[in-house]
């Protein structure tokens, strides 16, 4: 990500007039920019979606260092199908370019990722239990 942004910040000083690169300096910049930024992008997306049952186990009343160790552990295996459920609600975020959309969406995508990641922490906890076969599964709010 950081890369990409510094080639970005190269081409955009080097059409300033004060500030004189070689044609091929910014000829390598402007082609490496943009996969760059795209590639960490996608980088971060992922290092991100280990965290995506994190609320859900904070709302269930564990600790937030075992929230965030819990959802690492849970997303593995995971992280397309919370992806896929993110990207599913692109169109509705481009309604909300109007407000009022908004008030419908914005509860229907977190209600949406809460019930996704309450299947997902199920599935690891029951997949935890079978490996132990003496550890209760959890079952969360419900």
């Amino acid at each position: 990500l950081l890369p990409g942004a510094a080639a970005l910040v190269v081409v955009v000083l080097s059409s300033d007039a004060g500030f004189h690169l070689s044609g091929a300096l910014v000829l390598l910049c402007d082609t490496l920019s943009i996969p760059l930024l795209i590639g960490g992008v996608a980088l971060l997306a992922t290092r991100l979606l280990r965290y995506f049952a994190a609320p859900y186990l904070f709302v269930c009343g564990m600790r937030p260092e075992g929230c965030i160790r819990t959802s690492g552990a849970a997303m593995y295996g995971y992280k397309s199908s919370a992806f896929g459920l993110s990207l599913s609600f692109i169109g509705w975020a481009l309604l909300c370019v109007f407000a009022f959309p908004m008030l419908y969406v914005f509860p229907y995508f977190t209600e949406s990722t809460m019930v996704a990641s309450k299947w997902i922490v199920r599935e690891h906890f029951s997949r935890q239990a079978q490996l132990r076969h003496d550890a209760p599964v959890f079952t969360g709010m419900l």
